[in-house]
């Protein structure tokens, strides 16, 4: 079966040695076509769904999975009351996202609540003052009164609590200079679109403003909700006339001419936030403030309010300091917000709102964000995605690892765990090997490098603290502040985003738990943590095309190896090489190493920014090799030492201890040549040019084609194995190394 997949996958009648890429997935190329509401499609995606199929199963399925199954795991046996009580919880929040009869009776009335609350919060007050005073001049209602400091504390600090992040963000994580406590970092947010460029292009805009307009107008064409918001009876006609004035002569002059006056301030705010490639810079991004020089750089938020409203009792102390990931941006912010007209803000804070939640709503709110989507990744907006799908997906958002905790039940066991984790070892090994062939690392650097591949913390399958996936108590008390409520799905959203929100601020003053995981177990990816330096394999990739416990050696390697490989290599690219074994971001190389790094890294960005994509016009895209330049590092890196660790155990393998034989169906290919096949194979994809360009902006990771063909290109071993020739398109004479 996995050798008649791979093969069928393949073209062999392509040359190897002049597209690597085609050659490995050339069939799959011809047998598959991107799904209508999809901008990419791929091996990554086929395996979420099929995860997200096993939960499926699992979700809608009458009976609790059965105590056998849970046993048969070789997982400690629950509680079976609380783990039926947590497995209930689950269903009723999947259930209520999957009610849309109920859905779309609300309509947009769970919508118009919270922006109830935000006209509250911040009001534009001369448009309260005509309620206040019915002789009022009414002329003077396009003068509005000054920025209330409170009111828009107060108000970014309620918005928060429903993860709408208009201005600034923030997140409580491990302080990069002391790894062991917990620091509050703040950072630019606020953007609709995915990247600055966006705003300057016309056709988007144009199609931005229709969304935007019509959108605006779904959630706030309701006199009454107006009318009961301001404490009026609806029946006064007088008052629907005044509601009428009031909204085409202050800031509803038309949603048009609003939506206008929202992109402008929008396109204000792109200007000053920092590019994807300026945030990669973990010592750029780290400027610690306490509240006193925080105010003064940033005066226009009451920052001792904001974050004394949001701190929980059990921490009753102002943190000491704050990280900014930028002092330009909330400097430039301070004097933006302060120079906007209330009534502006209070409009993009309403788009906000809107923007954030249209989509837990009816498919009246989420048809005109479909037409945004169709307009940025090049997808059909008349196609709905599937209910199930945007219902699973909500689930794995909200309740990831109580869901993670019945799809490893489910569908991750056997010896999978031991087999990566000795792959895991393996891999390591071979990067301390290959570290004496450097000769552009020092001695000192060297010993350093060492000790901190020895110090590396490998997580593998599933959490078992923090929470513990496999101890249904654990799970109740982590999810214990979720309110579940089977007849109302966007309570139940709001009711997570809340616990959420609060669980992030508890942290604070907490030291940094070293058991807790950044993804959930059925999750398709895998991640370095710089500050824990810690790798991380969810079960969810550890299935195939990426890894099976059936698999030949050579396969697996080549696939979940590379992206162990790759993993691993993160501690050492631009970024995580600033961080030593203990995850401290502190200056641990020598000057002379540094140097000799920065000089070898500069041959990938140049290499990768003459790597191109094809717009809708069929012209060519490049790709940003400095944004990239860390997962090309890695992914260079990774399948270097993947190769290394799988050749060494299989030269060594005398006895044929480890499984390294051929599978029927292969016919003439070797060993060392189903290792490369099965890593271009692992990155079949198919990407529409929409989306191809939106990824080049935003996505530090190149493009599947390039992630095969570059990475290759720059293998001496891969050009020896397929016997290319020098000079050849996967053998160009000049080739880019480091690790």
């Amino acid at each position: 079966m996995i050798a008649g997949k791979i093969i069928s996958d393949m073209d062999q009648t392509v040359d190897p040695c002049e597209d690597f890429f085609q050659y490995s997935c050339g069939g799959w190329l011809k047998k598959h076509i991107i799904p209508d509401d999809k901008g990419r499609y791929g091996y990554f995606d086929i395996l979420y769904e099929e995860n997200q199929e096993i939960l499926k199963g699992i979700l809608e399925d009458d009976d609790f999975p059965s105590i056998q199954t849970i046993q048969a795991a070789g997982l400690p046996s629950p509680s079976l009351s609380i783990d039926k009580k947590n497995f209930y919880n689950l269903q009723s929040f999947y259930q209520s996202c999957m009610d849309e009869d109920r859905i779309s009776r609300l309509g947009g009335a769970p919508l118009v609540q919270l922006l109830d609350r935000l006209f509250k919060n911040f009001p534009v007050e001369d448009r309260f003052s005509l309620f206040n005073n019915f002789g009022y001049q009414i002329d003077n209602l396009q003068q509005t009164a000054p920025l209330n400091l409170l009111n828009l504390t107060n108000t970014l600090s309620n918005l928060s609590t429903i993860d709408v992040y208009p201005l600034l963000g923030f997140y409580v994580t491990a302080d990069s200079k002391k790894p062991n406590e917990n620091a509050l970092y703040l950072s630019q947010s606020g953007l609709v679109l995915p990247s600055k460029e966006y705003y300057e292009e016309e056709h988007i805009m144009v199609t931005y403003k229709s969304v935007m307009a019509e959108l605006l107008g779904r959630a706030l064409d309701n006199r009454s909700n107006f009318i009961i918001e301001m404490g009026y009876s609806t029946s006064n006609n007088v008052m629907d006339d005044i509601y009428e004035y009031t909204i085409e002569r202050v800031w509803f002059k038309g949603w048009e001419e609003i939506s206008d006056e929202i992109i402008e301030f929008e396109k204000a705010l792109a200007k000053i936030s920092l590019s994807p490639e300026e945030f990669n810079d973990p010592e750029a991004t780290y400027n610690k403030h306490n509240i006193k020089s925080l105010e003064k750089l940033s005066p226009t938020f009451l920052w001792s309010h904001y974050i004394r409203s949001l701190l929980p009792p059990t921490v009753p102390n102002l943190p000491s300091k704050i990280i900014l990931t930028s002092n330009k941006y909330f400097e430039d912010l301070s004097t933006l917000v302060r120079k906007t007209q209330p009534s502006i803000l209070q409009a993009y804070f309403a788009w906000q709102i809107i923007a954030r939640h249209a989509n837990s709503l009816d498919e009246n709110f989420q048809a005109p964000l479909r037409r945004l989507k169709a307009k940025l990744k090049g997808v059909d907006e008349n196609v709905k995605p599937k209910r199930w799908e945007v219902c699973l997906n909500s689930v794995d958002e909200t309740l990831g690892f109580m869901a993670g905790r019945y799809y490893v039940l489910k569908a991750f066991g056997g010896r999978s765990k031991d087999m990566a984790s000795e792959m895991i070892d393996a891999i390591k090994d071979a990067f301390v090997n290959r570290l004496p062939e450097l000769k552009w690392l020092d001695a000192e650097t060297r010993k350093k490098a060492i000790e901190k591949v020895d110090a590396i913390i490998q997580k593998i399958g599933y959490p078992i603290k923090s929470p513990n996936t496999t101890d249904p108590r654990d799970l109740q008390s982590y999810y214990r502040n979720i309110k579940f409520d089977e007849n109302n799905y966007f309570n139940n959203l709001l009711s997570s985003y809340l616990s959420g929100s609060e669980k992030q601020w508890k942290e604070l003053g907490q030291p940094v738990d070293l058991y807790s995981w950044y993804m959930s177990p059925q999750t398709v990816n895998a991640y370095y943590n710089p500050t824990a330096n810690e790798i991380v394999f969810p079960a969810g990739i550890l299935q195939f095309p990426f890894f099976s416990s059936k698999a030949p050696e050579y396969i697996n390697y080549g696939a979940i190896g590379m992206v162990i490989g790759h993993e691993l290599t993160h501690g050492f690219d631009d970024n995580g090489r600033q961080f030593d074994a203990s995850g401290r971001l502190i200056q641990w190389w020598t000057n002379e190493t540094i140097k000799n790094f920065k000089e070898k890294a500069e041959c990938f960005v140049k290499q990768y920014s003459t790597y191109t994509v094809n717009d809708t016009n069929g012209d060519p895209v490049n790709l940003n090799g400095r944004l990239t330049l860390g997962e090309n590092l890695a992914d260079n890196g990774g399948i270097r030492e993947s190769y290394d660790a799988w050749y060494t155990r299989f030269k060594n393998d005398v006895e044929g201890e480890y499984n390294n034989y051929l599978l029927p169906g292969f016919g003439n290919l070797t060993r060392d040549q189903l290792f490369f096949i099965s890593y271009g194979h692992s990155w079949c994809s198919k990407t529409r040019p929409e989306t191809a360009v939106e990824r080049v902006r935003t996505d530090p990771h190149s493009p599947p084609y390039w992630r095969v063909n570059g990475v290759l290109r720059n293998s001496e071993k891969f050009a020896e194995i397929f016997k290319c020739k020098v000079g050849s398109k996967m053998n160009p004479a000049e080739k880019c190394t480091l690790w």
